[in-house]
């Protein structure tokens, strides 16, 4: 996990809130379409990102 949020510059929240179908290892990249959010301090949900322009394609690194 430390990996993926140093290499893409993803949040945390976004980086949990990833789906194996959101992951193109062929073309190295991630569609960022989720986020993992906390509701009063104890609940998780997932919820689209704040912003039209947080949902968006995002290269992964070679490693």
């Amino acid at each position: 996990m430390i990996e993926v949020l140093i290499g893409t510059g993803l949040r945390k929240g976004e980086a949990l809130g990833l789906h194996w179908d959101d992951v193109h290892l062929g073309s190295r990249t991630v569609y960022v379409r989720w986020t993992l959010s906390a509701i009063d301090n104890n609940k998780l949900v997932l919820t689209r990102p704040k912003t039209r322009k947080s949902s968006d394609w995002v290269a992964l690194s070679p490693p």
